[in-house]
């Protein structure tokens, strides 16, 4: 493609024709071939200026930068995330015009609710997915990197989308894609919110910026588009006035109201609407992303009776409350509950399934927002019958110095403190007696630990299976 189809006029090229060849787009040095365009973005670590020689030296052919540089050929920018969006799409020969999009965000629940759309969509159309997990074209699945991928990566899914032959798109849209202008030129057909709850405030310092940030993809709906929102959450009052078209959903209010007839280790059943729905998924809040879900469905058109036996299907959906076999007769359930709102619900919906105790296991990351870990380590004291404090992904910071600041302020009668998070697994399950609960929270579908800077192999389920299998 040559450059002149991808800029717009206010760029200003130094050094460089608008008939270059184009063969790609990077934010990675690493990743430059013979005839890219590197984006030399400055990241919370690296500043990408200091990695422009070696990008050339790998063959770039052209640098995108905010910061006039001398004697390189540059393409000079005024918003820098912007233009990385907007060349990306039309590098991918905006895909996004021939496909329908269906946007999820919230604090929890939005992998899960947008396997439960894609579940029930797929049964009439051809469907990609784009979250947390995993991504899918219409017909191959890839691991997930980032909830909301970087735009190169966003452009070149849905261009394949488009290739094969996928009508809907069904993404988790995350805070940071919104603050970093990754999704600033798609339209929504449909935007669901889910919930709001203290997350990410290490990138965006207040709730208040946090929640306006969440609300700039209700602002970039299609012309027909509509707003899907939790009414019963406190902030869904406010993302309800965001746009025109607005269906509201709740367990207590909402113009789809849910009512919640069997919440126990079997799965859920929930009155919608005069129909009575079946699932697997257990717990309240599996109630809210079934009703987003179904709400969502039934606004584009799918009759009440399809979306009911899509629902009656077994689901899983891996790290959410992923339940590991076992001959013990535990319940031993991996979550991704990263967030004090998150932990508390996890260990709630694990209470309400056994009259026997509830053990838990978790740790916080690190490199991320401290404030939440006392509020955490207070909620699974409280909570759960028996705690395990272990490591997460440490990253940079100090495992022990993490585990000391959640369980700062509380009483350790019920708190067993193990730093190797194999080890707290093992003494957890090996602990729990018949009946009881073993929750596994903190990391979920991932299959890695990050100590410093290095990412080593490890996955909560197949250590608990191994765990289980062994006692």
């Amino acid at each position: 493609m040559l450059l002149k189809e991808l800029i717009k006029t206010d760029y200003k090229l130094y050094n460089v024709k608008e008939n270059l060849s184009i063969k790609g787009l990077s934010t990675d040095s690493r990743k430059i071939n013979n005839g890219y365009v590197f984006f030399s973005l400055k990241g919370e670590k690296r500043d990408g200026r200091d990695y422009i020689e070696h990008a050339l030296k790998r063959g770039a052919n052209l640098i995108v930068s905010d910061n006039y540089i001398e004697n390189i050929p540059l393409i000079l920018v005024n918003d820098i995330q912007d233009a990385l969006s907007y060349m990306s799409m039309k590098f991918y020969k905006e895909p996004q015009k021939l496909l329908k999009i269906i946007g999820i965000t919230g604090t929890n629940g939005k992998t899960t609710t947008s396997f439960l759309i894609k579940h029930i969509l797929e049964k009439s159309f051809k469907v990609g997915l784009i979250g947390t997990i995993q991504y899918f074209d219409g017909e191959e699945w890839t691991d997930g990197v980032f909830t909301t991928p970087s735009p190169p990566i966003l452009y070149n899914i849905l261009n394949r989308m488009v290739e094969k032959g996928v009508e809907y798109v069904v993404m988790e849209v995350s805070s940071h894609s919104l603050a970093l202008k990754r999704v600033k030129h798609l339209k929504f057909l449909r935007a669901v919110y889910t919930n709001l709850t203290q997350d990410h405030l290490d990138f965006h310092k207040s709730m208040e910026d946090y929640k306006n940030t969440k609300a700039k993809l209700f602002k970039n709906l299609t012309a027909n588009g509509v707003s899907i929102v939790n009414l019963d959450d406190p902030h869904g009052e406010f993302f309800s006035t965001l746009s025109k078209n607005v269906i509201t959903y709740g367990l207590k209010r909402g113009n789809i109201k849910g009512k919640v007839l069997y919440n126990g280790i079997s799965g859920l059943r929930l009155e919608i609407e005069g129909e009575f729905i079946s699932s697997n998924l257990v717990g309240e809040y599996n109630a809210y992303n079934i009703l987003a879900a179904y709400a969502t469905t039934r606004s584009l058109g799918l009759n009440k009776e399809s979306i009911k036996n899509a629902l009656a299907e077994s689901i899983r959906v891996r790290g959410r409350l992923d339940s590991v076999p076992n001959k013990k007769g535990i319940g031993i359930y991996i979550d991704y509950a990263h967030t004090p709102d998150a932990l508390k619900n996890a260990i709630v919906t694990v209470r309400n399934i056994t009259d026997k105790r509830v053990i838990t296991v978790f740790g916080c990351g690190g490199d991320r927002d401290k404030k939440k870990r006392p509020l955490m380590g207070s909620i699974a004291k409280k909570l759960s019958d028996l705690v395990f404090v272990t490591s997460d992904n440490p990253r940079t910071e100090d495992p022990l110095k993490i585990i000391e600041e959640i369980v700062k302020g509380i009483n350790l009668d019920n708190v067993r403190v193990i730093e190797n998070r194999k080890e707290a697994i093992y003494e957890a399950i090996k602990e729990a007696r018949k009946g009881d609960v073993v929750l596994i929270a903190g990391k979920g579908h991932e299959s890695y630990q990050i100590i410093g800077e290095k990412k080593y192999h490890f996955d909560d389920y197949e250590v608990a299976k191994e765990a289980a299998d062994g006692i």
